[in-house]
């Protein structure tokens, strides 16, 4: 017998509500599969073809202002067993030329699959929360902008943590930490754009709509980098090389999570990365 699933929503966004014992997660991207099946560099070098076209603001001296809505599947393990839940957060990041900054977080409230599990579950339960910090007062993941050659893109988003080459997953991933924390101008971005289409497991899925209406091209890859197997996978702007969305898929197995496979563990909306003054 399958169970039924619905939909719930929160100030505009909705997320799947699951049957009895399965946690709530966001729903999967709708993907349009392309028509004509361009591989993804050549799809990825136009975007950036075009992005690198588009005139370049001045930035020297302006402050940078990033805006993330966000839907992260936190576990927990209460009494030799996990209770998974589904939490929204909205994070407003000001960032001052000379380092100093402003964030701004909010939580709402995680959502349970039962009173019971709401009961045990003893991390955050939402609120909003302001941290400031004063020149040189707050680490990055790099304190230089990041460069617009690919070259050099390379050598600024590599770490030395395993595995110790910078594999499709680890550039996605140190890709996303940047744009957590940078507004990034055409020339950056192309670079981004550039260096993505370096990496040879990386797939155009489509086109598809993201979680605040705006329409995209997904690209993604398949890994088991973290753990278990999933899918990453960014949502861009072809018109403008902007990056979209980034999105975390469990395929195979959802390990210890009481979640159903496919399931979104995490999804990011990047609405905004402009310079504000």
């Amino acid at each position: 017998m399958v169970a039924a699933v619905g939909m719930a929503s929160i100030a505009g966004y909705q997320w799947w509500t699951a049957p009895p014992g399965i946690a709530a997660t966001p729903p999967l991207l709708t993907i349009q599969p392309p028509v004509t099946g361009r591989p993804a560099p050549l799809v990825l070098a136009e975007i950036a073809d075009r992005a690198a076209a588009l005139p370049a603001p001045v930035t020297a001296g302006r402050t940078e202002k990033v805006t993330i809505r966000a839907w992260y599947l936190h576990g927990q393990v209460s009494g030799g067993t996990t209770i998974s839940a589904l939490q929204a957060e909205r994070r407003e990041l000001v960032r001052r030329p000379d380092g100093s900054g402003t964030i701004v977080g909010s939580k709402e409230p995680p959502e349970f699959q039962s009173e019971a599990d709401r009961r045990e579950w003893a991390s955050d339960h939402g609120g909003q929360r302001t941290t400031t910090w004063a020149a040189g007062g707050r680490s990055f993941f790099n304190q230089h902008r990041p460069p617009s050659t690919v070259e050099q893109l390379r050598q600024y988003l590599w770490r030395p943590n395993p595995p110790d080459s910078n594999g499709s997953v680890k550039t996605l991933q140190a890709m996303r930490e940047v744009l957590r924390e940078r507004a990034l101008p055409p020339g950056e971005r192309a670079a981004f754009l550039r260096l993505m289409a370096e990496r040879p497991e990386l797939r155009h899925e489509g086109r598809a709509q993201d979680r605040a209406g705006r329409w995209g091209e997904v690209f993604s890859v398949d890994s088991a980098y973290a753990g278990l197997p999933a899918r990453y996978s960014f949502l861009l702007d072809a018109d403008t090389g902007a990056f979209l969305g980034y999105e975390h898929m469990l395929t195979t197995t959802p390990g210890a999570l009481n979640v159903r496979v496919p399931a979104v563990t995490t999804y990011e909306t990047f609405l905004d990365g402009t310079f504000v003054d």
